[in-house]
């Protein structure tokens, strides 16, 4: 466990020192549809400034090399699990996020039971690190629903601290990829084009994306893939749906889930099942 006292929690994050020059911050808890919101803005920055698109430069790359373009991260915050750490529900810092004062941030989320099923799929089919049923993982301390929740209310408390805060739903840009990807390209300070807007959505399509990790195409981002387990449920791109959790838990685990996010859960985010 980090000494919090002794430095500021940013301080002991990896992926925090990293991006700490960043301009503006997009922020999720796992498996909240980053990778695709990622890909799609890496599409629409090389459309607006006319870059060459290559599979293997991220929009983080990429607006580092526009010196009129914001710098953008995109991180965890701490919430993931890695090598170096990998925090409970009671662990994760609740001080001040001093790191993101004077930046812009957007907190990307989506439906914590939908979070969960691929959270668990990840951490066993892809990477192998976790060996036990999904109902003993959403009741884990350290990947479950009690995390994913404290992640969401800690940001809460703090949406103040950034110069700016914008929350997007995962199911908003499902069901409105044009107008979401826009809204958040206005946000970023990038310039707006419909035309562009609608080729990268179609670009972007789950079809699409699904085609180009199974053709082994984006293996050069080094982030798509198949994982360790070889299996179909291993690939980063799956199935590209809301509400996908029914087919995965138990009557009981999603009693279990709905009751604890309707419970604990901050009703800013209009999550009530």
């Amino acid at each position: 466990m980090f000494n919090f006292k002794r430095k500021q929690y940013w301080q002991e994050i990896p992926e925090l020192i990293k991006n700490r020059n960043a301009d503006i911050f997009i922020v999720s808890y796992p498996k909240s549809g980053r990778s695709w919101l990622r890909f799609m803005l890496s599409r629409y920055f090389s459309y607006v400034y006319q870059i060459d698109f290559e599979l293997s430069k991220d929009i983080t790359e990429l607006t580092k090399s526009v010196n009129s373009a914001s710098k953008i991260a995109f991180v965890h915050d701490g919430s993931s699990y890695t090598q170096n750490y990998n925090f409970s529900y009671d662990e994760l810092p609740k001080e001040s996020k001093k790191i993101y004062k004077n930046k812009k941030v957007i907190l990307l989320v989506r439906d914590l039971r939908d979070v969960m099923v691929s959270y668990y799929l990840h951490c066993s089919k892809r990477d192998n690190i976790y060996h036990k049923e999904i109902s003993d993982f959403i009741r884990d301390r350290k990947f479950g629903i009690a995390k994913a929740v404290e992640f969401l209310n800690i940001w809460y408390l703090n949406r103040n601290i950034p110069e700016e805060f914008m929350v997007i739903q995962y199911e908003d840009m499902v069901c409105h990829p044009l107008g979401q990807l826009l809204r958040i390209c206005k946000f970023l300070q990038f310039p707006i084009n419909h035309q562009y807007g609608m080729q990268t959505v179609e670009y972007s399509s789950f079809k699409n994306m699904k085609f180009l990790e199974r053709s082994g195409k984006l293996k050069v981002t080094g982030r798509f893939g198949i994982g360790k387990l070889q299996t179909e449920e291993s690939y980063k791109i799956r199935r590209g749906i809301c509400h996908g959790f029914v087919d995965y838990f138990s009557k009981e685990d999603v009693e279990y889930l709905n009751h604890y996010i309707n419970n604990n859960l901050n009703p800013f985010y209009n999550y009530i099942f």
